[in-house]
């Protein structure tokens, strides 16, 4: 773009940040909800220990039993806790993250109707002054060259005031053509002439 505008590019930068945030955080909240599995998995084998533990004693069997009931009940409490707010958590930073990737597709969209105007506003400038030029005598350009292609044209068979207002004509019939398709497009703003 020739002219990006200021607005948008701080934009960008900023939901850029914000999406680099979210994916750390989501790596953090994933790498705990992992963390936490194997922590009560840790706990149901020390469990198993303490059960073979107490098979083996047979004088503190029954207060290995109860720690053993214990560690299995906090194994699996540990389980259900990391479920009910892990999960949640990641389903929200998924979801803000598809937010951040749609908005991001809206400053494409934006960026390339952009892109669209100022191609159509080059192009609508250069057969105006085309036109302009005709309409003022110079007929295709300043230089020897279209002096030559006008000369050339005009021996083809073709009277140069002829072809000089089909020309104009046509240039006229492409100028409102890119005004219409330009309004079309972006409603109330203007085609630079």
């Amino acid at each position: 773009m020739r002219k990006p505008d200021e607005r948008f590019v701080e934009m960008r930068h900023h939901l850029d940040q914000f999406e680099e945030g979210l994916v750390s955080i989501e790596r953090l909240g994933a790498r705990s909800k992992t963390r936490l599995a194997d922590l009560s998995g840790d706990y149901e084998d020390l469990a198993s220990s303490v059960q073979g533990l107490g098979y083996l004693e047979s004088g503190i069997t029954e207060p290995l039993t109860r720690f053993e009931r214990a560690l299995n009940e906090f194994g699996s409490a540990v389980k259900d806790n990391s479920g009910l707010t892990t999960d949640p958590f990641l389903e929200h930073l998924h979801s803000l993250l598809a937010y951040s990737a749609a908005f991001k597709g809206v400053l494409k969209l934006r960026d390339q109707k952009q892109l669209d105007f100022e191609e159509l506003s080059s192009y609508l400038s250069n057969v105006v002054s085309e036109r302009d030029r005709l309409a003022g005598g110079y007929g295709y350009g300043m230089g020897l060259g279209s002096y030559f292609k006008e000369k050339v044209d005009s021996l083809r068979g073709g009277e140069a005031d002829g072809s000089k207002e089909a020309r104009l004509a046509r240039l006229d019939a492409k100028i409102k053509e890119v005004r219409s398709r330009g309004r079309k497009l972006w409603g109330s703003k203007n085609l630079e002439s």
